[in-house]
């Protein structure tokens, strides 16, 4: 039998980790309200902070990757990657409930798990879709700053 792996290695140091990226982003203060406002929408307490914790290791992550350009990158860029986020999930899931399916037979818990996986890509897909939703929007807010900008630069 395979020794059972860890889901993620942690290297971030939790009572540090607000300060680190403090450090790293100027608008930090943004994102602890934005994250307030989507605790406040979440209304599940339960693992809220080991959610804060996995997104705020997730930003130093990319700080150090894109070196700090994530904030200046256009909208739609910003979009694709979000994007991509809800169609991993479905794929992930997909590939969870094929190996599922595939492990022997009788156990009265993969059937409901596996149906917990269709719903959590059905999630997936809803998410996907909204942010999808916010294309054009986000397209003339570009757009609109790229203008803002060429006029500041006096062309």
């Amino acid at each position: 039998m395979k020794p059972k792996k860890q889901p993620r290695i942690r290297t971030l140091d939790r009572t540090a980790g607000k300060d680190q990226v403090k450090e790293l982003f100027p608008q930090m203060q943004e994102w602890e309200k934005f994250m307030d406002a989507a605790a406040e929408r979440a209304c599940l307490p339960d693992g809220w902070d080991e959610f804060q914790f996995q997104v705020c290791s997730r930003m130093i992550a990319g700080a150090t990757d894109y070196e700090g350009e994530s904030f200046q990158r256009p909208l739609y860029e910003l979009l694709g990657e979000a994007l991509q986020e809800p169609e991993d999930v479905a794929g992930w899931c997909s590939i969870m409930c094929s190996r599922l399916r595939n492990m022997g037979h009788g156990d009265m818990r993969k059937g409901p798990l596996i149906a917990e996986l269709v719903s959590i890509s059905a999630e997936a897909f809803t998410l996907w879709a909204r942010l999808r939703d916010l294309q054009g929007l986000l397209e003339a807010f570009d757009e609109q700053e790229f203008r803002r900008r060429l006029q500041m630069a006096g062309r």
